[in-house]
């Protein structure tokens, strides 16, 4: 048996689609199925937490009018556990999405939110009796991403917008800086702190 600590599904420029549209939907969840057996914890980004929540609580996401891109603040929710430790009160995250999940639906089923902004919605939430970690957001995109993704927009004909407190001086002829990298090293070093702090040793043990 192939045991695995974690299992990370990452973003995708598919968002706007239904979930069971996409080619590879499902061999997406038969891996999300095996990773109940076969890996201790989950970790979603953007699409990727979307899919997770979809698939194991049945959170549909929802069309905005126009996308959320740019640079949004956070607040601090909850700093139950130890993945928010060494957070400040509020911090920033990079966005860049079409689509959204409703707070309420996040509290029905008693999802822990961890982070939201008063823009955008939430921004990380995580199920308390897996452990499992939903970032909406970007915080692992570096300096220029956002400035790559607005040109291939323009290029293609998209009707984006500036990415929102990006570029100085709203110019973006002026090169961008990453003011979110310290958070995107914190979340990266309190995940793997946290996922070592839990893990069991006999990892036959998980979910039969």
């Amino acid at each position: 048996m192939i045991i695995s600590t974690q299992l990370i599904i990452t973003g995708a420029p598919i968002e706007t689609k239904p979930f069971e549209e996409v080619s590879y939907w499902l061999e997406l969840v038969d891996i999300m199925n095996w990773s109940k057996k076969h890996c201790f914890r989950r970790l979603g980004i953007c699409w990727g937490a979307q899919a997770l929540l979809y698939h194991f609580y049945g959170l549909p996401k929802y069309q905005m009018e126009k996308k959320f891109f740019g640079i949004y603040e956070h607040s601090i929710t909850s700093h139950s556990g130890r993945l928010m430790h060494g957070f400040t009160t509020t911090f920033p995250m990079p966005v860049s999405r079409y689509t959204m999940n409703k707070k309420n639906d996040f509290l029905k089923i008693g999802l822990n939110i961890l982070a939201e902004s008063n823009e955008i919605g939430v921004g990380m939430a995580r199920d308390k009796s897996t452990g499992d970690l939903f970032v909406l957001n970007h915080l692992e995109y570096d300096a220029e991403t956002l400035n790559s993704e607005y040109k291939r927009d323009k290029n293609d004909g998209l009707d984006t917008p500036l990415p929102r407190n990006y570029y100085p001086q709203n110019n973006p002829e002026l090169t961008p800086q990453n003011y979110w990298r310290p958070f995107a090293f914190l979340l990266c070093a309190n995940w793997l702190n946290d996922l070592y702090q839990d893990t069991l040793f006999d990892l036959s043990k998980l979910e039969n």
